[in-house]
């Protein structure tokens, strides 16, 4: 297979052939590898996956292929390793999306049912079932799924008329999702989300035609209901990514007639959404995906590679750091697809369309000033690799209102320990994992309703 190891240096050579962009900065280290095969064209979303022994892996969609699996332990020190690899299935195309629940990967295609993966063994993956996400309908398929708990959110396909959102559950039988609910909106133009997103029982699904974004009440799965829609003039939204509180949502435009960036708005109140403020990177490149872990917003901007945010202030966000992953010059829909930050290693994952996976490690003093510990403050996990509970110790140079989160790798919260006044010194807080599966939590410690350290758990089954 094609493999390009880039040491930083080159890589800032190869970034300075980019279009109108600043140059790469705030990264310590970075490499390649194209996996490509006879029938692969371009590469669509990339997500991650660790095993119960610890190893790293991405997980990436070859649109003309199937699905490839990466060692990327070593990496960026070394290029990723693809280990196992599976066909996308006999009469589907264009493999575009990817999810992991537990050790269960589920493959989207935009044509043809979804494909259900048993990672167990990462070297030889295998299918054990199929999804089929638009029943009835000739060329179905899906351009999205999102995971939250044991629930998967299916949207887009290239046939419209049944690709509002179709939620399935999980829990009994990760092989064979069972069809829960679904939501149509039909106060679009289209029926369509083009992407979805979970946090709690909140949900949001972008109408990329010019319908804005409808905020969704899930608290019962199987009869989804809208709470409001917020829009902007001239929109094309893509994708939307929350702040970890909540507060904040930022909204990739892919198509839209005003200008193809993020926009910044302000969620606390779903049922008045409020815009913020624009973030820019070239007034003439276009945004994709984008996502949020701890105070550091990550955007795949296509041209532009690699775009990171501290979102400290969410509503003021501070560039911190740039990789361009294109080098040839142009603008469009070319380069940087996805953007996964959620590896225990703190290792980014990047998929480019052309160039396949890219590791990417931020320089240290990036990741410390988004993430500055409290003086006098030290948070520890044990054990990690957890199975049924794990006790969290705090340590506190002063009294504080302690709580702690416990979330899953796109910042839902899933359990954790409510607030509380603690004394200065030492603190054990026992966190019960019984009803989470195998995969890998953040744990998230706030003091005095601050941000005030994080830790990756590791829960094994």
């Amino acid at each position: 297979m094609p493999v390009r190891f880039l040491s930083f240096a080159a890589a800032l050579l190869v970034a300075s052939a980019g279009v109108a962009q600043t140059p790469s900065f705030g990264i310590a280290a970075v490499s390649q590898v194209d996996p490509g095969r006879a029938g692969s064209s371009t590469y669509g979303d990339v997500w991650g996956y660790v095993a119960p022994d610890g190893t790293e892996y991405a997980l990436l969609a070859g649109r003309g292929t199937g699905l490839s699996i990466l060692d990327v332990t070593g990496a960026p020190a070394a290029p990723a390793v693809e280990v196992g690899f599976l066909p996308r299935i006999a009469g589907a195309s264009d493999a575009k999306d990817v999810k992991v629940i537990g050790r269960y990967a589920y493959l989207v295609n935009e044509r043809g049912p979804m494909q259900i993966v048993d990672l167990a063994d990462p070297t030889n993956p295998v299918q054990v079932g199929t999804l089929d996400v638009q029943p009835g309908t000739s060329g179905g398929g899906a351009h999205n799924v999102a995971v939250n708990g044991d629930f998967l959110y299916v949207t887009g396909g290239r046939t419209s008329g049944n690709a509002g959102l179709r939620i399935y559950s999980v829990a009994a039988d990760p092989t064979a999702p069972t069809f829960v609910g679904e939501f149509r909106p039909t106060h679009f133009s289209t029926l369509y989300y083009h992407d979805f997103e979970v946090r709690g029982t909140m949900g949001l699904g972008p109408g990329i035609y010019g319908d804005g974004v409808d905020v969704l009440d899930l608290s019962d799965p199987a009869n989804p209901t809208l709470v409001s829609t917020f829009n902007y003039p001239g929109s094309g939204a893509h994708n939307t990514c929350l702040s970890e509180d909540g507060q904040t949502v930022y909204v990739g435009d892919e198509i839209g007639a005003a200008g193809n960036w993020t926009r910044v708005f302000d969620i606390s109140d779903p049922t008045d959404v409020e815009f913020v403020t624009d973030l820019i990177v070239d007034a003439n490149a276009v945004v994709h995906n984008c996502y949020v872990r701890g105070s550091l917003l990550y955007i795949a901007h296509y041209t532009e590679g690699l775009q990171v945010y501290d979102v400290t202030t969410p509503t003021a966000p501070v560039r911190v750091a740039a990789y361009d992953t294109y080098a040839p010059t142009g603008y469009g829909t070319r380069g940087a697809w996805t953007a996964y930050p959620y590896l225990p290693s703190g290792k980014v994952l990047v998929s480019d369309l052309q160039s396949g996976l890219f590791v990417i490690e931020l320089e240290a003093g990036v990741v410390a000033s988004a993430s500055a510990p409290e003086a006098g403050m030290a948070l520890t996990v044990a054990p990690n690799p957890a199975a049924g509970a794990a006790t969290v110790t705090v340590s506190l140079g002063e009294a504080a209102r302690v709580a702690l989160d416990v979330m899953d790798v796109l910042g839902r919260r899933v359990t954790g320990v409510d607030a509380h006044d603690r004394t200065a010194g030492t603190h054990a807080l026992a966190v019960s994992l019984d009803s989470l599966p195998a995969g890998v939590y953040i744990v998230r410690l706030t003091l005095d309703g601050r941000a005030a350290g994080v830790q990756t758990l590791s829960l094994a089954r």
